[in-house]
């Protein structure tokens, strides 16, 4: 997990390895990584942390790289441009909404998978080559149709706290959190010159209009039942193109 402007980490540790840590330049993600012969003979590696969730006095800097685009994030596809300009409003809030209700009405989610879709898979659904997309795919589409309009966003990814470990924590201020009580997710955050920073989650609100969340979808707050892992995607490592650093891998 990364240290964000809702989520601290007050104490971590590794047992059974000693990785290294690596800052990525893109959007200052740290990650631990080690060579498997270090660890050949390792059957399991844990890692432990403490997280201090809620408000915190960190500010977030808002780079060109909020604006550009990669493997996944084209905002300037042709029909990306055509789209964009029809959602563009008065201002960057109405504009960001106007965005976000599109996306909600015209994609479908489906077909959820670990690594990334690509705006093309999107725009797929749009045409009907394509029956769906999951989270990941409705946060690049948004994101695409966002920087065409010269609104700074960026890609969250991560995990959701499943709601039984939510019920805990928000009545003990503590719970235990492994992999059994999150579920991997991804949304966006978009910067507008009237509201600030807002939380987008269009998947999200995908599902509550079909009755099948009830969880936050566009706040003016951090998501409190989130936890971050990364920011952005399409990260260069040791000569190697890497989606997402939301699990391990190996190269």
């Amino acid at each position: 997990p990364q240290n964000t402007s809702f989520q601290k980490i007050i104490f971590e540790r590794t047992f059974f390895a000693k990785p290294k840590i690596f800052k990525e330049e893109k959007f200052s993600n740290r990650f631990y990584y080690l060579k498997l012969d270090e660890v050949k003979d390792k059957t399991n590696i844990y890692y432990f942390s403490f997280l201090r969730l809620g408000r915190q006095k960190k500010p977030v800097k808002i780079t060109q790289a909020w604006l550009e685009k990669d493997r996944f994030i084209n905002p300037d596809h042709p029909e990306i441009k055509k789209l964009a300009k029809k959602l563009k409003r008065k201002d960057d809030f109405e504009t960001i909404k106007s965005a976000f209700e599109f996306t909600v009405e015209k994609l479908n989610y489906a077909a959820p998978i670990k690594g990334l879709y690509r705006l093309e898979d999107a725009l797929e659904v749009l045409s009907g080559k394509r029956k769906g997309v999951d989270c990941g795919g409705f946060s690049i589409f948004l994101i695409s149709l966002l920087r065409s309009l010269k609104i700074s966003c960026r890609l969250a990814v991560g995990f959701v706290i499943k709601q039984k470990a939510l019920e805990i924590l928000q009545a003990f201020r503590f719970s235990p959190l492994t992999f059994r009580f999150l579920s991997m997710h991804a949304w966006v955050e978009a910067f507008s010159k009237e509201k600030g920073l807002l939380y987008l989650d269009p998947s999200v609100e995908w599902r509550k209009r079909k009755g099948l969340s009830k969880r936050p979808s566009f706040s003016k707050e951090p998501f409190e039942d989130r936890i971050v892992f990364s920011y952005g995607e399409d990260f260069s490592f040791k000569n190697f193109k890497i989606d997402l650093l939301q699990n391990a891998f190996y190269l």
